[in-house]
């Protein structure tokens, strides 16, 4: 070790053998009988050899030589005579492959793990959609926990609904009691569903449990938009609609049941959708948006179709009882994806069946009535919705006015189509889509498009044409997901809800069998 004032020897020896930079300058007068070595850099450390015998008895630091501009401008170190680098220069150029070598490793295996985490919630994802799951709409008890109870709307025996608020904003909660746990987690599971998210699909915002301050037992809530006109079934009761409006309600639900027939790949922002069956679809499960179009709701019964999992040999009658097709009547059903979507294709067409006969166009049009409410009344049983459907062959009745018009032929074949007896005979969604849409594509052809003026004089003078055809009275929303009407049409206006706070959204809370 050297400094100013004193040396200090650490260490000093002979060695025999091997390829040293020492015996590479066995010619150099200077390292011959005394040991040189010039101070070259900044480290207090110096080495040095020579070959004589006993010749590192003296050792004779000499002053260091400057190095040549360019080499100080890049910090490079002297090499000793003969271009061989310098014992400093090894140390030097060692220290600063340590420098670079151990932030590199690092950072590469920083960047490893990484991408293996980032490969693993991928690969997990995938996975865990394969079972009808995607953990990015998990939703936390927080979320219910801010929710405040307004009043109750519905109560049935599966549970009640409640309008409520949570951020401001009004919302609708379903509360499942304790022992209705499992209708909580179907439902759940569905709307937590990759890419449910749809116009015609009610709108899930959160769910989680909570106890009741009251009771002190465990309830079940979800939350949903809420939509104040209702279910379609209380619309209908006190309302008609014009045969534009017939199409465009139609369609919307239609494509809703589309979209949950149909399996979704996975894009590069959600992972795969499997398709599912809604198993109680009817007036009271479907509500009606303010800009009326429709979206379907309770899934408390729904069956999810997972890929390679079997659907299982053990499937009751469930649903609404007026609504089961013969097959779930007969207790016939294949346990096949397309015989469970059947039955909702079966149901969907009574669902439109209802709609059709609140049609203010088609006229004279009747009182509301439910399917089959002039077999079987309000409350029928099993065996009475067994007789009139399979035994007795009942459908719900056609006027011969709705054959004879030519705008509405297509729709009455499409419903006849949709509640056929042989399951594998009904159309399926996709196909009852299209059929609507034909129809309103009808409605731009201008032999469509004049209806007379005694109907027009029915507009009220709030009841101003929108540009694209629609009453403003009939909703200020755009219909964005239908095609615009290129001609203005004229419709008599909707009749004012009536009785709205007492037949609010959710009517009737879905179960195993319900009437």
């Amino acid at each position: 070790m050297f400094n100013s004032f004193l040396i200090l020897l650490s260490l000093q020896g002979c060695w025999t053998g091997g390829e040293h930079e020492c015996i590479e300058k066995a010619a150099s007068s200077e390292n011959s009988s005394a040991c040189y070595r010039r101070r070259g850099g900044e480290s207090d450390l110096l080495f040095c050899c020579c070959l004589d015998y006993m010749c590192n008895r003296n050792f004779i630091p000499l002053p260091p030589i400057a190095p040549p501009p360019s080499e100080r401008a890049f910090g490079v170190l002297p090499t000793s005579a003969g271009g061989a680098p310098t014992h400093e220069q090894r140390h030097f150029m060692s220290s600063w492959k340590y420098a670079i070598a151990v932030p590199a490793i690092g950072l590469t295996a920083i960047i490893c793990v990484v991408i293996q985490r980032q490969c693993g919630e991928r690969k997990n994802r995938l996975a865990s959609n394969q079972f009808g799951y995607d953990n990015q709409l998990e939703k936390s008890s927080s979320v219910v926990d801010g929710v405040t109870l307004i009043e109750c709307v519905a109560q049935g025996r599966f549970g009640t609904v409640w309008r409520g608020k949570y951020n401001g904003k009004e919302v609708a909660v379903k509360i499942f009691p304790a022992n209705e746990k499992q209708s909580w987690e179907r439902e759940k599971e569905v709307y937590r569903l990759p890419q449910m998210q749809h116009p015609n699909v009610l709108s899930f915002l959160g769910t989680g449990p909570k106890t009741n301050v009251q009771t002190g037992l465990a309830e079940y809530w979800l939350l949903t938009e809420w939509h104040q006109l209702g279910s379609l079934h209380d619309f209908l009761r006190f309302n008609t609609v014009t045969y534009d409006q017939l199409l465009y309600l139609s369609d919307s639900i239609a494509r809703g049941v589309m979209h949950l027939h149909t399996e979704s790949a996975a894009t590069n922002k959600e992972a795969y959708k499997s398709a599912m069956a809604h198993r109680d679809i009817k007036s009271r499960n479907i509500l009606l948006k303010d800009d009326r179009t429709a979206c379907i709701a309770d899934f408390g019964l729904a069956i999810i179709f997972e890929p390679g999992a079997s659907i299982g040999e053990t499937h009751g009658q469930v649903g609404t009882r007026r609504y089961m097709s013969p097959e779930v009547l007969e207790g016939a059903i294949s346990f096949d994806q397309e015989a469970f979507q059947r039955i909702d294709i079966y149901a969907l067409s009574l669902t439109l069946w209802e709609l059709l006969t609140r049609t203010s166009d088609c006229d004279p049009f009747p009182e509301y009535r439910l399917p089959f409410e002039d077999q079987v009344g309000l409350r029928p049983s099993l065996e009475d919705m067994q007789d009139t459907v399979v035994t007795r062959k009942i459908r719900p009745s056609i006027r011969d006015t709705w054959r004879k018009e030519g705008r509405l032929a297509l729709f009455v074949s499409t419903l006849e189509e949709c509640w056929d007896a042989d399951a594998d005979a009904r159309l399926n969604a996709c196909t009852v889509h299209e059929r609507i849409q034909q129809l309103i594509r009808e409605l731009n052809q201008p032999w469509m498009t004049e209806i007379p003026d005694e109907k027009s004089a029915l507009l009220s003078q709030n009841d101003s044409i929108q540009p694209n055809g629609i009453p403003n009275g009939v909703g200020q929303r755009a219909h964005t997901q239908h095609q615009p009407l290129q001609q203005p049409i004229r419709y008599q206006p909707l009749q004012q809800l009536q009785h709205l706070n007492q037949h609010r959204h959710h009517q009737q809370i879905n179960g195993n069998v319900a009437v």
